[in-house]
């Protein structure tokens, strides 16, 4: 049976806001001073928790929230080998326009270090379970 839905149905888009407890755990697993296992547990229960909070606010749609996720485009980093997450910090050296460059983070008012890319530093290879 097809479940209905209203008009404008309600959900979350992107990622949910990740606590200081959750971004601690993140650095700490990929530097591995936290186990797989603990950095997974405790997401699974920080994502119960928010699945939690959208069935009582009564959402149509449940997301999970990411919170396993770095950024936006860590996951290329951590599957092709020859891609590196770099901080802005370290991306200046390959910019050819520093001061432009300079000018857009000064917009975004993030620290430099803040803000990891993904960036091709070397030959490409496939790696279907790595983790950096």
């Amino acid at each position: 049976m097809k479940k209905s839905y209203p008009l404008f149905p309600t959900s979350l888009i992107g990622s949910w806001p990740r606590d200081r407890k959750t971004l601690l755990a993140l650095r700490q697993q990929r530097n591995g001073q936290l186990s797989d296992q603990d950095f997974n547990d405790l997401i699974e229960k920080e994502t119960a928790r928010i699945i939690k909070i959208q069935e009582d606010a009564g959402l149509d749609f449940i997301v999970s929230g990411e919170l396993s996720r770095d950024n936006y485009c860590s996951f290329v980093a951590d599957r092709i080998g020859g891609v590196d997450l770099l901080s802005m910090n370290d991306i200046i050296d390959y910019i050819a326009d520093k001061k432009s460059f300079e000018d857009i983070l000064n917009v975004l008012d993030v620290p430099s270090i803040a803000i990891r890319s993904a960036i091709c530093t070397g030959k490409l290879e496939y790696h279907p379970h790595r983790r950096q």
